[in-house]
């Protein structure tokens, strides 16, 4: 019987202290949960899913939305502002995927990049949605805006997310 505790309170640990994992081809990193942005549009918006992964000291930012074109993507350039007013531009790398009606990007982050997200919250996010076709359909789409403020999707989400402390206990 105690063997049956010890193991079950393990388990219960392990469980408890477990990191997210998210995967690049054949390779694997810890990652924050994904949380949802609100888009700033009244009207059609896109709304953003933001997860954080590390990398060593370095990282990725890791976004996706849902869209029901398979030639669309989020691309282009990403500009992160933060309150302390600063900007993380992370530049288009060519790393994206579309699956199951969901465009997933993925933007590298340098360790100094990575600092600033710990010592500032994230206020807002600039995105380009664009296609994969140049010629047929024009290469840019348009950009759109998302803003880190309380989601109305959760009643009990009455605050922002805090992306400096979920990114401090991911590097910690």
């Amino acid at each position: 019987m105690k063997h049956i505790l010890a193991a079950t309170f393990f388990l219960f640990n392990f469980t408890l202290s477990a990191q997210n994992t998210f995967f690049v081809g054949n390779s694997t990193y810890e990652s924050t949960d994904e949380f949802e942005l609100l888009s700033d549009e009244q009207i059609g918006g896109e709304n953003l899913n933001v997860m954080i992964a590390k990398n060593g000291k370095a990282g990725f930012f890791i976004v996706s939305t849902d869209l029901y074109f398979d030639h669309l993507r989020i691309k282009g350039k990403l500009l992160i502002y933060l309150d302390d007013k600063t900007v993380i531009t992370c530049t288009d790398k060519g790393k994206y995927d579309y699956v199951n009606n969901t465009a997933t990007a993925i933007y590298h982050l340098t360790e100094e990049e990575v600092r600033k997200l710990q010592n500032s919250n994230i206020f807002s996010i600039r995105f380009s949605i664009g296609s994969i076709y140049k010629d047929s359909y024009g290469s840019s789409m348009g950009a759109h805006s998302v803003r880190n403020h309380p989601n109305p999707k959760f009643l009990m989400n009455k605050e922002r997310i805090d992306f400096p402390s979920i990114i401090s206990d991911l590097y910690n």
